[in-house]
């Protein structure tokens, strides 16, 4: 007997669905790099820091049309090929995420306006947003 001879039909369809979801997540990343390409070129990181350098309207444009052709295409392809349970955690994820992006953009917004921080930074929101919803996503994930 061997090894192909022991697959059952469940076996090989969930080794399908995996294969194409790398394939989903590969084509995200390649347009990630394109995207980090185009604008790396102009990303100043002398005084003011990351990504303060001025950025030509030709790359902003093509950029944010990557950025949402492949992550509309990626998500829509993402979901159709998932199972319920990964379905389920994505979808715990995103709440988390929306619900911690809601909160601390207000309480931020808000004590900004009382004077009492510095202006909400669209990086620093970003970057807590997307940790919130990974540490959510592997927390579900990853619980026995």
């Amino acid at each position: 007997m061997t090894a192909s001879e022991g697959v059952g039909a469940g076996e090989r369809a969930g080794k399908a669905r995996r294969k194409r979801i790398m394939g989903v997540v590969t084509l995200l990343g390649i347009s990630g790099g394109i995207v980090g390409f185009l604008t790396s070129k102009y990303s100043d990181n002398g005084p003011g820091g990351f990504l303060q350098g001025d950025l030509p309207a030709w790359t902003a444009i093509l950029a944010s049309v990557v950025i949402v052709v492949s992550l509309t295409w990626g998500s829509w392809k993402f979901f159709q090929v998932v199972d319920e349970v990964e379905l389920r955690d994505n979808y715990l994820a995103s709440t988390v995420g929306l619900y911690f992006y809601m909160i601390l953009y207000a309480v931020w917004y808000l004590l900004w306006w009382g004077k009492l921080v510095p202006e909400p930074s669209h990086e620093w929101l970003f970057a807590s947003t997307l940790a919130a919803s990974l540490i959510a996503y592997l927390w579900k994930k990853l619980r026995p």
